[in-house]
């Protein structure tokens, strides 16, 4: 009986079984198991910010050149639908002439704290306006930005004075862009939220 307790007791101090048997594992440190859980946590976070940062990437640059090779890409399709005899459908075609400009955050006027966040969409007359836009979406930006930095908050809250704010970035493109006719007709403000 003195042994059977002996055996008991070198198990219990780590010891091995006296009958061969593996001795028991000790359970983890709390630290271990919290350090383990951490790291989990950061590497889930790591791979989640890879994606989000994958998904932000900054629109490419597009040189003039290549701007000349997407229109005469088109014109040639153009030829090649004429010849055909097909006609391409005007609602397939209406996505291709809108430029979407998203999150802008701007300091209104006299505004102190606040902040205006704005995403707007531009309609173009031609389907070589977006292509355009692209090449130009620093332009585009800047006379967004100079346009509602100097109007006061009052205005920008004003939702009757909206459609001559529209109207007056429509024109700042128009004159940015530099053409004889207008290029952009319409302007959608998609985001607006003044804090």
């Amino acid at each position: 009986m003195a042994d059977k307790k002996n055996e008991e007791k070198k198990g219990k101090e780590g010891g091995a079984a006296a009958d061969g048997a593996p001795k028991e594992k000790k359970p983890l440190p709390k630290a271990v198991l919290i350090a383990a859980i951490i790291g989990g946590a950061i590497i889930i976070q790591s791979g989640i910010f890879m994606v989000v940062l994958n998904n932000m990437k900054a629109k490419a640059v597009v040189t003039p050149e290549q701007v000349e090779v997407e229109e005469a890409k088109k014109a040639e399709e153009e030829k090649a639908a004429e010849a055909g005899g097909a006609q391409a459908s005007p609602i397939a075609d209406s996505t291709k002439l809108f430029y979407k400009v998203e999150d802008l955050i701007i300091n209104p006027l006299q505004g102190g704290r606040r902040l205006l966040a704005v995403s707007v969409t531009l309609e173009f007359r031609d389907e070589a306006g977006p292509i355009s836009a692209k090449a130009r979406d620093g332009q585009i930006r800047d006379v967004l930005i100079k346009t509602l930095s100097a109007k006061p908050v009052d205005e920008l809250q004003d939702i009757m004075a909206r459609d001559h704010l529209k109207l007056e970035m429509v024109k700042g493109i128009n004159e940015a862009f530099g053409a004889e006719e207008d290029v952009v007709i319409k302007l959608y403000i998609s985001n607006f939220v003044l804090q």
